[in-house]
């Protein structure tokens, strides 16, 4: 935590304990994300069993990490505080599964 407040901007509300200043996200959206068109959610499953839905229905990008600015919050100290950036686009249909 401490590397956190001498890097960053943002703060957030840490339980039972001071407010705990973020770095700012190193990442910006593709110029062509934009939210989609239509309710979106992504599903997590574990065991087979749906466990959590979060809707990104209003973002144009899903930021998934560790820390507690990230939209998925992925708590494995193997996960980088920023894992993974899935842009969306509001152009293009709802995407089918592609498996019956």
């Amino acid at each position: 935590i401490a590397a956190w407040l001498e890097m960053g901007e943002g703060t957030t509300e840490n339980e039972g304990g001071p407010a705990v200043v973020l770095p700012p996200v190193p990442y910006k959206p593709p110029s062509w994300a934009a939210a989609p068109n239509g309710k979106l959610w992504l599903e997590v499953m574990r065991g087979g069993a749906l466990i959590e839905k979060i809707p990104f229905d209003d973002l144009d990008c899903l930021l998934f990490g560790r820390l507690p600015n990230c939209d998925v919050k992925m708590d494995h100290e193997s996960i980088s505080r920023w894992a993974l950036a899935f842009p969306a686009r509001a152009d293009t249909q709802t995407p089918t599964h592609p498996h019956p």
